[in-house]
């Protein structure tokens, strides 16, 4: 089969292409906050700049704009082989088999995407257990209670776990898979080893550092506000992303 001929659209195509749609309107409304700055809020002065700038619009739009730059450019490139106008039947098995493996909804791309959708199920949940207390800013509003029920009578803070999962998933999909737009442009077939995924790799631990200083604040923050209360809860749920583990 030429390089340049259209191939069939298949079971793999359609299901790689859904999951990566799926996953970037999670991803996309995961990161979008659901509420505006507080008016009325008490922000203490003992946030510092990490807070601040993790808090900051730019971040978030900044993040969905390359992820949806990711996904469209590997749905582009899937259906710019594919003739959608035919249907697979009229293909025989033996030109099935010809589908380049990179149109295939191959273990990286369906892990990865997967973990996105949970991840952003999840952090969905967290905005709606707060309701108008979610915001992106470190702070303490009029009338602020602590919420315990839902995802936080699990983990203390699941909307990071929510965070953490959907950026693995990103990780996984864009470097783990041999056929993702990143590492076919990027990083190449040693990514892990070169220059390039050691940067990407050191992006990522650093994204999971400020999560963690992150997570102190809010605890000291809420103790502070909360006292025994947070204590108490604190007891009886003792992680604060992943259960029986941190």
């Amino acid at each position: 089969m030429p390089i340049n001929s259209a191939i069939p659209m298949t079971t793999d195509s359609v299901l790689s292409i859904s999951m990566i749609i799926v996953a970037l309107f999670t991803h996309h409304k995961a990161v979008t906050p659901p509420n505006p700055p507080p008016e009325h809020a008490v922000v203490r002065p003992y946030i510092g700049w990490l807070d601040k700038m993790l808090s900051r619009s730019m971040l978030p739009w900044l993040a969905k704009t390359v992820i949806w730059i990711f996904g469209i450019t590997e749905v582009a490139g899937i259906l710019s082989r594919l003739d959608v106008a035919q249907s697979s039947w009229m293909y025989s098995n033996s030109q099935q088999a010809r589908v380049p493996r990179h149109m295939n909804a191959n273990a990286w791309l369906l892990t990865g995407t997967t973990l996105i959708i949970s991840g952003g199920v999840l952090r969905w949940s967290c905005f709606r257990a707060l309701g108008k207390l979610f915001t992106f800013e470190v702070s303490v509003q009029k009338d602020h209670k602590l919420i315990t029920r839902g995802a936080y009578g699990v983990v203390r803070h699941p909307s990071y776990s929510g965070i953490l999962m959907m950026y693995a998933g990103i990780f996984i999909w864009q470097s783990g898979s041999p056929y993702s737009c990143t590492r076919q442009v990027f990083l190449g077939d040693t990514f892990v080893l070169g220059v390039r995924g050691k940067v990407l790799l050191a992006g990522l631990a650093m994204g999971c550092a400020a999560v963690g200083a992150r997570i102190r604040t809010e605890d000291t923050i809420l103790l502070n506000e909360f006292g025994d209360q947070w204590r108490r809860w604190a007891e009886r749920v003792p992680y604060a992303l992943v259960p029986y583990v941190f």
